[in-house]
C-alpha cells in the first residue's frame, strides 16, 4: 500500500492505531520508560511526520518513500532500519522509522521546529534503536549501554535545550 498524500497516510495510520487500541504504541511507550497516554504518541508521530514533510519540500527532496515507511506497526515498513522517538517537551511524543541512508528525519530541524497547540519548539530528548532489535554500534561514543533495552537516550548539549527540564515554550 503506497500513500500519495499526507492525509491518506494520516487517515491510515489514525486508523490502525485506533484499530490496535493503541497497543503498540503502549508497549513501546512502556520500553522507553515514557510514562503517558499512548495517543500522545498518535498526536506526537503525526506532527513529526508532517513536519519532515515540509522542511523536505523546502529542501527539494522527494518523500514518498518516508512518507510510505511509516507504519503504525514497524514489521509492516521491511526498509526501514531505525526507529527515533521523540519528547516533544513532555506534551507528546513521536515515532519515526528512518532507512539505513538516515537522511530522514533531520535532527536540527524537528529540533528547532515550533509545536504551536503544544506550546513548545523542538524536543528535548531522542532515543535511537534498531528496528530489527541488534544493538547500535557505537558512533560518537565509547560509553554506550547497549544492553540497556538496545537503544541510547541521546541527551548532550547538542539535543538540550537552556532548560533541561522541558523544552523550550512558546510565548
Amino acid at each position: 500500500m503506497g500513500f500519495t498524500t499526507f492525509e491518506a497516510w494520516e487517515n491510515y495510520f489514525r486508523s490502525a492505531a485506533k484499530s490496535d487500541k493503541y497497543l503498540l504504541f503502549r508497549r513501546y511507550m512502556q520500553n522507553l520508560g515514557i510514562q503517558g497516554n499512548p495517543q500522545l504518541m498518535l498526536k506526537g508521530t503525526i506532527d513529526v511526520v508532517r513536519a519532515t514533510l515540509i522542511y523536505a519540500q523546502i529542501d527539494g527532496q522527494e518523500m514518498g518513500s518516508f512518507l510510505n515507511m511509516q507504519r503504525y506497526n514497524p514489521t509492516e515498513a521491511p526498509d526501514s532500519c531505525y526507529v527515533f522517538a521523540f519528547d516533544l517537551g513532555g506534551k507528546a511524543f513521536a515515532r519515526i522509522l528512518a532507512g539505513s541512508n538516515l537522511i530522514y528525519p533531520d535532527l536540527a530541524d524537528i529540533y528547532n521546529h515550533p509545536w504551536n497547540d503544544l506550546k513548545r519548539v523542538g524536543y528535548r530528548g531522542v532515543w535511537i534503536s534498531r528496528t530489527d532489535g541488534f544493538p547500535l554500534t557505537p558512533l560518537a561514543t565509547s560509553s554506550a549501554n547497549t544492553s540497556k533495552q538496545n537503544r541510547y537516550l541521546m541527551r548532550s548539549a547538542l539535543f538540550k535545550t537552556n532548560n533541561s527540564e522541558s523544552s523550550s515554550s512558546i510565548a
